[in-house]
């Protein structure tokens, strides 16, 4: 059978099966709407029925108790008769009507009348049994009222009906006020809009069922032009993959017009092209990629880096097995490495090994197993690094570690390592031990570094955090030993990487001499500095007493001189007196 005609059948198939469903599924739909709207009208019209019973009655208890307010000087009796006539005319629907009992039993208006006499209906029982004076009083007890479901016959008839009936009550004059409809009258609606809704449902499917007999005889004709077209895309587009000539590869491509072709023909041309470039990469690969079979364990395929590493040409090694490139290795040893891999156990293998190369020289190497199937057989992937590089840098780390690991261990200084992330204490040197008194199987299966510090986690955590940052390296800390005893030390702390793992690396020094030193210091300090205080205190009362005395010396020394100035002044003015009172020289002569 042709490809054109499988299509034609599989599309005309899945056309007639997809039409088929749908029909059947927007039957049922269909038939499943009908139904919610049947039972959506069947409990709309009961709300509805119920609602239209508690307004009458509502409306006919706001009448009564309106017709009580103004009506206060008249007496209860006449204005309860004129309500009792007002109610027995009141009639809604087909067979509706409002029925008024008293809270003792007697009925006050009966099947739509007025009774003026007594009529006990305390014990009146429907078909089924039930009392329906005290479905009354119980629906009643709620203030609002309630709804009661009974058998009672209509005015016009004397067989009983399904009836339902809103009871409330004016409790002032002690009535039961009720307002009934007759479930048929319901019914009756309800059949009447279902027969509605029946005839247009199925003019519906039968409008449906000719739109199906359409669509499905041009789903007939498109399924005959698509197979064409799909056959004539399948042909272009087998073109297109076998052609390399790039300019006739254009035209067949843009002869395509179904889009999930045209990607699909250019996604095949680039895994084509990425194949072999992924070939190319295999093979020019410097690590050693070896194909072998699982039974023969002969190789089926190496690569051009294996090839240069090991020296074998590939029709050389194409003879050789994996037994023959590592002598270190017998074919027993060799099985059981396989073992997990055939048994499906593991995926992948790896393990370190020696290789020979062709010139009898070894290199170690890393080996990656797998099992997997090449050219329809099973065979084992072998992907070999040398890792003589590595090893050399292995041993120069080795080399570097134990040099750190005798500074660590020698040095005097108190050293730890301590967890970034939790405080947790890895590793201390001997000068830690000895200083804080733990043995070294304490200090790095059980300590944290708030077991030593005497600041809270929280702090800790802040000052571990901005050592980790590189904001701050230098500390002083209150440390506590194992005996209980307390020191001061200073700690140098800052953040390393150690296998793989950001840890603070920290020395400390134990300062608590220094600062008792430092404490006698202060405290001398300040005892001079208070003798000072008290010296120069005495000097300035000294001086105090020096100036008052100087003052003293100053007014006696003014006193002393203003007189001697005084003296020599009576000295002169006497002095004076005398020379005016001498008689000149001439006339003391002739005297």
């Amino acid at each position: 059978m042709s490809v054109r005609r499988i299509i034609l059948i599989l599309l005309l198939t899945s056309s007639f099966i997809s039409v088929v469903i749908t029909g059947m599924v927007w039957l049922f739909a269909e038939l499943n709407t009908v139904k919610n709207e049947k039972i959506l009208l069947t409990e709309n019209s009961i709300i509805n029925q119920k609602q239209a019973l508690k307004n009458e009655v509502s409306q006919v208890l706001d009448y009564i108790d309106f017709k009580n307010q103004i009506s206060t000087y008249r007496p209860n009796t006449l204005i309860q008769k004129e309500i009792l006539t007002y109610i027995a005319s009141i009639r809604f629907g087909n067979d509706g009507y409002v029925f008024v009992n008293t809270f003792d039993g007697n009925a006050l208006v009966f099947d739509g009348k007025l009774i003026n006499g007594k009529k006990d209906i305390s014990d009146m029982t429907d078909p089924n049994g039930l009392k329906i004076f005290q479905l009354e009083m119980e629906a009643i007890q709620n203030t609002d009222g309630g709804f009661i479901d009974y058998m009672f016959k209509k005015m016009t008839d004397t067989i009983p009906q399904a009836k339902v009936s809103y009871i409330g009550s004016y409790r002032d004059w002690e009535w039961i006020i009720g307002a009934g409809d007759y479930y048929d009258n319901l019914t009756a609606k309800i059949e009447k809009i279902e027969n509605k809704l029946l005839v247009e449902t199925k003019s519906r499917i039968i409008k449906f069922l000719v739109t199906l007999l359409i669509i499905s005889f041009l789903l007939f004709l498109y399924g005959v032009w698509i197979s064409k077209k799909i056959r004539e895309q399948n042909k272009i587009f087998s073109n297109y993959l076998q052609i390399e000539d790039k300019d006739q590869e254009q035209k067949l491509y843009n002869r395509l017009i179904i889009k999930e072709l045209k990607d699909t023909g250019i996604e095949l041309k680039n895994a084509n092209l990425q194949t072999k470039q992924f070939a190319d990469i295999i093979d020019q690969s410097l690590n050693e990629i070896y194909i072998f079979d699982s039974e023969t364990l002969k190789f089926l395929y190496v690569n051009q880096g294996a090839e240069l590493n090991i020296g074998y040409a590939q029709y050389e090694l194409v003879k050789l097995s994996p037994l023959d490139l590592t002598p270190e290795i017998d074919s027993i040893e060799f099985e059981k490495l396989l073992n997990p891999l055939k048994s499906g156990k593991k995926s992948q293998i790896v393990f370190e090994t020696f290789h020979q190369r062709k010139n009898k020289s070894m290199y170690p190497v890393e080996v990656h197993l797998q099992l997997t199937t090449f050219n329809e057989k099973s065979a084992f992937v072998s992907i070999v690094l040398d890792i003589a590089v590595r090893q050399e840098i292995l041993q120069t780390l080795k080399e570097s570690e134990e040099r750190f690991r005798n500074i660590f261990e020698k040095t005097n200084a108190i050293m730890y390592i301590i967890d970034v992330e939790d405080g947790k204490l890895l590793d201390a040197n001997s000068a830690a031990i000895n200083f804080y008194g733990y043995t070294y199987k304490q200090f790095v299966e059980e300590l944290f570094i708030h077991d030593l510090n005497i600041l809270s986690k929280k702090e800790i955590k802040e000052e571990m955090e901005l050592v980790r940052k590189g904001e701050k390296g230098y500390f002083n800390f209150k440390h506590k030993l194992k005996s209980g005893d307390f020191k001061d030390v200073e700690v140098f702390s800052g953040k390393v990487v150690l296998k793989d793992q950001d840890v603070l690396f920290s020395i400390v020094h134990d300062i608590t001499e220094r600062k008792k030193t430092e404490a006698e210091l202060a405290k001398y300090q300040n005892s001079l500095e208070k003798l000072v205080k008290e010296r120069t205190s005495e000097i300035g009362e000294k001086n105090k007493e020096l100036i008052e005395k100087n003052k003293d010396l100053e007014k006696y020394h003014e006193l002393f001189v203003g007189r001697e100035f005084r003296m020599k002044e009576l000295k002169d003015e006497i002095k004076e007196l005398k020379q005016e009172k001498s008689p000149p020289a001439g006339l003391a002569g002739k005297k």
